[in-house]
């Protein structure tokens, strides 16, 4: 059950990840652009893309979860001692895995392959005032305003530009907020601009965790590192088989010489 719950995990990361590509590459978002090995046509539609590989993935999931349920169903009325009934969980077990195995060199390969629409993402992050977070606490950091007075500065500052029509805090705006509000702060109009470009915003949140370069690299590193130690136990365990098999062969021939 311990094994089928680890593997029912692996399967939610790879759902996630599933559904969140399906979404960024529908036409509505057109981020990424999946190659056609992982991509089938319609039934009628002959311009349908079907994410195919991707939606296997999430159904391989719901089975994964399935399993987990069942393993724990058997578990919970067992006598102490031998039991029948534990004899079919090899079966779900052994399902579970052929099932889940495929998906991690699948999602490889779509990851491998995959398009990525910098230009479409870069114009979609300057919309819907994306950039107005990043401003608020660039605020609180540089001029020391409370978080609170912060971010109601903002709210108005988000308003203010919304009713002429922008697409990010405008210096006007936010000027005419901070004077409702009876703050001077000294906010230059290239300041404003500047904070809220795409390029800019991630590499202002040093915390650990966050998709700035600086952090994804590390998080990089820290993973290759705990695959080489994951890899070198699989080796160790593979050889402890390997030996184990040598040796049952051993007393299978012996067994028949007598």
């Amino acid at each position: 059950m311990e094994l089928a719950y680890a593997v029912a995990v692996m399967m939610d990361h790879l759902s996630t990840m599933a559904q969140t590509l399906i979404l960024l590459s529908t036409r509505e978002f057109n981020m990424v652009r999946l190659h056609d090995k992982h991509c089938t046509g319609s039934s009628i539609m002959p311009q349908k893309r079907n994410p195919c590989s991707l939606e296997v993935i999430k159904a391989k999931t719901s089975f994964a979860h399935g399993m987990v349920v069942s393993l724990l169903s058997v578990g919970k009325a067992l006598f102490m001692g031998y039991n029948r009934d534990t004899q079919w969980t090899k079966y779900w077990i052994m399902d579970l895995v052929e099932e889940s195995k495929p998906t991690l060199s699948v999602m490889a390969e779509v990851i491998q392959f995959i398009r990525v629409n910098e230009a479409q993402m870069l114009e979609q992050a300057r919309e819907a005032f994306a950039g107005a977070t990043p401003l608020m606490e660039w605020m609180v950091r540089s001029y020391g305003l409370p978080l609170r007075k912060a971010k109601m500065v903002m709210e108005k500052a988000v308003k203010y530009s919304e009713k002429d029509g922008e697409k990010e805090v405008s210096y006007r705006s936010i000027k005419r907020a901070l004077g409702e509000r009876e703050i001077d702060l000294p906010i230059t109009e290239q300041d404003v601009k500047k904070i809220q470009k795409p390029e800019g915003v991630l590499s202002q949140i040093p915390s650990i965790g966050t998709p700035s370069k600086k952090r994804v690299r590390e998080n990089i590193a820290s993973l290759q590192e705990r695959i080489k130690a994951h890899r070198d136990w699989a080796i160790f365990k593979r050889r402890a088989i390997e030996k184990a098999k040598g040796l049952v062969s051993k007393m299978e021939k012996q067994l028949s010489d007598s």
